[in-house]
């Protein structure tokens, strides 16, 4: 090694040194640096999304299964049940039907999931409990039971997501038919 690669291995360790005894200051000038270029980060970023879609799906699910990022989540989740219950109710309801299946056919709304309810009278189709006196499964307590919503026929049997394929039921029931078609239930 010569004299000029010794002497800019030193002051490379000089700083590496300093960055590592003084990480406030360190954080204040990355910050004070994004902050007058936040335009060019952002396009920066875009641009490398752009280029490489599979990496940053990758990267974002590396993100989302974090722990701090999972806790994030709940709270989020936590808040809007509290503040808007209906609205908590309807995205979880949607979501758990994309899950289940990549493009159901069929739709409904509150009102339609309503009036299937009050059809049985606010009671499971299955074992004729008061549905209505369940707790939602977001306020169940553990062991509980609490209400669900059945697909007759279910969605990995090509059931769909309109309304007269909905049904009030507990959850003990809805578990145990699992994804079993109603002629199965007989035997």
């Amino acid at each position: 090694m010569n004299a000029v690669e010794a002497r800019r291995n030193r002051k490379i360790e000089q700083k590496r040194a300093w960055r590592l005894r003084n990480p406030d200051k360190v954080e204040s000038y990355r910050r004070k640096h994004y902050l007058e270029h936040k335009e060019d980060y952002i396009t920066k970023a875009l641009v490398w999304r752009d280029k490489n879609p599979k990496r940053f799906k990758e990267n974002q699910k590396k993100h989302d299964a974090t722990p701090k990022r999972k806790a994030k989540e709940r709270v989020s989740r936590k808040v809007l049940r509290e503040s808007d219950p209906e609205k908590a109710r309807t995205i979880s309801r949607r979501k758990a039907h994309r899950r289940r299946a990549l493009n159901p056919e069929g739709h409904y709304t509150e009102e339609q999931l309503q009036a299937r309810i009050d059809l049985y009278g606010g009671r499971c189709y299955l074992c004729d409990c008061d549905w209505d006196a369940l707790p939602a499964k977001s306020d169940a307590q553990p062991g509980e039971h609490y209400k669900t919503i059945d697909h007759v026929i279910p969605l990995s049997k090509d059931g769909t997501n309109w309304p007269a394929n909905l049904r009030p039921a507990c959850d003990r029931c809805n578990s145990s038919k699992r994804d079993n078609m109603p002629t199965e239930l007989v035997a």
